[in-house]
């Protein structure tokens, strides 16, 4: 035990007290080579990222409640859309394109695996995510979106061997991809391997994890580019973004809903230019891009109702420049291929800004 803490974790979840522990260093290296093992064996493994993963990019956690904390420290950002990837999340992305990850189930809402150079078709933001706009961060007691619930379910079933890391693992619905799989490796069903878990504290999985790793995620990370000579020099920014027609103009073959089309069309994303979602919890909701953040984002001002449901309101929403590869790609962004947003067209109706009730979501 490194850090003493009788408060709860994850008060109201079935989590533990937030004390924290650290493998002392010959054990350590000898779970890094038994997971980096399990890695070699595994054909169908995904990752299972929680809000640990992203503290030293400077986004805080929920659990970390210990006044020593080895996670005290933490990056100051202006903004969090402005925070860069940890080294964790530039060896997963290594990982993946080593071919040993095939998969990641993300509960953070950060942009981090993508700004790493992890693309979007590959990347379940389960709980929402920051910089897809049919994508709204999912509050706590709030309903999965029933096309990525799908997704992770399908994972869940095919996975072999998940890597969880980061997460309290306190009985959330996207928990049971780590449950699932760490049930079957206990039964030898399907040939799953098991559940690896990394975090510096207890979690009540534990018990039945295949391997558990008590130690900072990035120290788990450095210490497998190592054993499994991975190269992380390529990772950590994004990728590149394609050619355009002209500034911020790009072809794409999908038509305007969304959809993968021998015939290309044209997503502008000029300032001024007008967007519409097209799935989602705001599926159909129209929007104008108001400006970008060179490298990361395009601003949007899109018009969705209210929390009363009863009048639509200017919000403000990012759109990660890195989605626009997948698109062009004919990638997408879902298991479908689909993408989210096109170009408004005739058809469409304008909505009127109320810019007195503006507000930035």
């Amino acid at each position: 035990m490194t850090a003493k803490c009788e408060a709860e974790a994850r008060p109201g979840y079935k989590s533990k007290k937030a004390h924290e522990f650290q493998e002392v260093p010959e054990v350590f290296e000898s779970k890094i080579k038994l997971l980096a093992g399990l890695i070699r064996k595994s054909s169908r493994m995904i990752a299972y990222t929680g809000a640990g993963i992203s503290t030293a990019a400077g986004i805080g956690d929920y659990a970390s409640k210990a006044a020593d904390s080895a996670i005290s420290t933490r990056p100051k950002l202006k903004s969090m859309l402005d925070a860069e990837p940890t080294l964790a999340h530039r060896v997963l992305v290594s990982l993946y394109r080593a071919g040993y990850l095939k998969h990641w189930v993300q509960q953070n809402h950060d942009g981090l695996p993508q700004k790493a150079g992890f693309p979007q078709h590959a990347l379940n933001e389960i709980h929402g995510a920051w910089f897809d706009p049919s994508n709204p961060v999912v509050p706590m007691s709030g309903v999965l979106r029933s096309d990525l619930f799908q997704w992770m379910l399908d994972w869940e079933q095919k996975t072999d061997l998940v890597l969880a890391m980061g997460s309290s693992l306190c009985g959330m619905n996207a928990d049971r991809v780590t449950t699932t799989c760490a049930k079957k490796s206990l039964k030898k069903k399907d040939g799953a391997i098991g559940t690896v878990i990394v975090s510096l504290q207890q979690t009540q999985l534990d018990d039945v994890s295949c391997l558990r790793i008590f130690a900072k995620v990035d120290d788990v990370m450095a210490a497998l580019v190592r054993e499994l000579e991975l190269d992380v020099a390529a990772a950590g920014t994004p990728l590149s973004i394609p050619k355009s027609i002209e500034e911020d103009v790009f072809e794409i073959p999908y038509d305007k809903e969304g959809k993968l089309s021998e015939e290309k069309s044209i997503l502008d994303l000029r300032e001024g230019a007008r967007v519409k979602i097209l799935c989602g919890p705001y599926a159909g909701d129209t929007g104008v891009v108001t400006g970008k953040t060179e490298g990361k984002f395009y601003s949007i001002r899109f018009m969705h109702l209210n929390t009363h449901g009863k009048r639509k309101v200017p919000i403000k929403r990012a759109f990660g420049v890195w989605m626009i590869r997948d698109a062009v790609d004919g990638l997408g962004f879902y298991p479908d291929g689909s993408i989210s947003l096109v170009n408004c067209g005739p058809d469409d109706p304008r909505d009127d800004y109320d810019e007195s009730s503006y507000t930035v979501g």
